[in-house]
């Protein structure tokens, strides 16, 4: 499976140079499907820079977490089965990347989803099912949004949408399927709960694949069809990364910190998105998927050692190899944006371009929300810097995080080489210390952080508190009330305080969808 890899990423080196050189767009059409249809069923995939550029940093990122599972998967009985989901998932995410039109579109947008729930599936707990549970409703809630909005063609019979009366419902159902794939509010709340898969897996749904689908069909959508709703998204993203960035503040599950701030990422790139700057907000998607990544294996080698344990209050980082350490900090570093690191280029044309627009107060705080986080790990992940005890040799995981780290570090200014264009503005000097000076300020107010948490008492996200619900139990208890009858079991099932939540939180999700259509529709 390895020697797959390697050939693919061999492949798309010399597609992307190629293409670059080329400047050109290769469109491939398979209709070999039409033999089981009694219509012209074909899949059109589109070849150009960003897809190639994309499905690199996909291919890479997932050889480095196949070879990195060997080792934290090594005592698993069911390793096959872990392998063959996990590969199927990246295969989805290969075909929504290229994807050009709706039926391979839809088939990589579902696999994605479907195998993201066997992967969250997988241990088998109590928590991994209704984890794995809440993450596909609310996904398929996502699918819903985007078979609607397929489904309104059938009323004109025309692809045509510019010219629907319905056209912005269209955008509106588009848009909210975009924000459930990449946790957005309010479907924001299957992001923490998938933290119950593997880390390997989280490494890869929080880096380029899951969370990251959302984001890429828009950036790949004109800006022209959905300019007209453009401040939905930039309202919500905004709200989202406030939400995100207090919550990786005050969790203390260090995966969670980790997955909040993917949260904030997205919110960002979406933001960028917002603007028309294209160009950046994929940059920055690529760097995010790379540091990231790496993140995330720092994280998974620490709860390794500590026996699957996630509370940071419990884990002792004596136990991890100080280079792993470093590592670590190297991608919490290129996560606030430090100069000539993986994330400072993206994040410095961002600045950039914003400066004379009113939205900078937003990009600011996300900033500094960034920093203060940011600045929370790090002062955990160096502690206890000079007691290195490693307790188990695993050679194998170590060396997959030093050479991310070393792509993290070198990696930044390749892409910036890629994706530069020449509307790109290089200010004074001053204006070059905008990151520094927000790090340095985050860092201040990260020394008052006992202080900021009692104020700010985000425990959980909104409408988390409905899906805190034992599918099991409700399992267990469905065979039995079916017997009686579907009114009677409805009537019954009500009656229990949970299910109240969950059909309040129901309420709520479509008193904002009501929201929306009436002040942005």
């Amino acid at each position: 499976m390895i020697k797959i890899f390697i050939f693919l990423l061999t492949m798309s080196c010399c597609s992307i140079f190629s293409i670059i050189c080329l400047n050109k767009e290769i469109y491939l059409e398979i209709s070999s499907f039409s033999i089981f249809s009694s219509f012209n069923w074909a899949w059109v995939w589109k070849i150009d820079m960003y897809s190639l550029i994309f499905s690199f940093i996909v291919l890479w990122i997932s050889m480095i977490i196949f070879i990195y599972s060997f080792s934290y998967m090594k005592y698993e009985l069911e390793k096959v089965k872990f392998f063959i989901i996990l590969f199927l998932f990246v295969s989805s995410m290969y075909v929504l990347i290229f994807s050009f039109n709706l039926s391979s579109l839809l088939m990589g947008w579902d696999g994605l989803g479907v195998s993201s729930f066997l992967l969250i599936f997988f241990f088998h707990s109590p928590k991994s099912v209704n984890s794995s549970l809440v993450t596909i409703l609310i996904n398929r809630l996502g699918d819903l949004f985007m078979i609607f909005s397929i489904g309104l063609s059938l009323i004109y019979y025309s692809w045509n949408y510019m010219l629907w009366p319905l056209f912005s419902m269209f955008l509106i159902l588009m848009i909210c399927a975009f924000f459930t794939k990449s946790a957005q509010m309010p479907f924001s709340v299957w992001l923490p709960k998938a933290m119950a898969a593997p880390t390997p897996v989280s490494s890869l749904v929080h880096s380029s694949t899951l969370v990251t689908a959302g984001i890429y069909i828009l950036f790949r959508l004109p800006y022209s069809i959905w300019a007209e709703k453009s401040m939905l998204v930039l309202s919500t993203a905004s709200l989202t990364m406030m939400i995100s960035s207090l919550m990786a503040f005050s969790s203390f599950d260090c995966k969670e910190i980790v997955a909040f701030s993917t949260m904030s990422h997205m919110s960002l790139i979406f933001m960028t998105l917002s603007i028309n700057l294209h160009n950046l907000a994929f940059f920055h998607l690529c760097s995010h998927a790379l540091f990231k990544s790496l993140l995330f294996m720092c994280m998974g080698n620490l709860i390794f050692h500590e026996d699957n344990s996630q509370d940071i209050r419990k884990l002792d980082f004596s136990l991890i190899n100080p280079m792993t350490k470093i590592s670590g900090l190297i991608s919490i570093i290129s996560m606030m944006g430090l100069p000539f690191m993986c994330g400072f280029y993206s994040k410095d044309g961002i600045f950039e371009n914003i400066t004379e627009s009113s939205l900078v107060k937003i990009f600011v705080t996300s900033s500094l929300l960034t920093a203060l986080y940011s600045f929370r790990l790090m002062n955990l992940l160096f502690s206890n810097f000079f007691f290195y005890n490693e307790l188990k040799k695993i050679n194998l995981m170590n060396w997959t995080i030093y050479i991310q780290s070393f792509l993290v570090s070198m990696g930044g200014s390749v892409f910036f080489w890629l994706v530069n264009s020449f509307y790109f503005i290089y200010p004074m000097l001053n204006l070059k210390m905008l990151i520094l000076i927000f790090i340095m300020s985050g860092f201040m107010l990260s020394l008052k952080s006992f202080y900021i948490m009692k104020i700010i008492n985000f425990y959980n996200l909104w409408f988390k508190m409905a899906y805190e619900i034992n599918f099991i139990y409700i399992k267990s208890k469905l065979m039995l009330k079916l017997e009686k009858g579907w009114l009677n079991f409805v009537l019954i099932i009500v009656k229990n305080l949970k299910i109240k939540v969950i059909l309040v939180s129901t309420l709520s999700m479509i008193a904002f969808l009501v929201f929306v259509l009436v002040f942005y529709g």
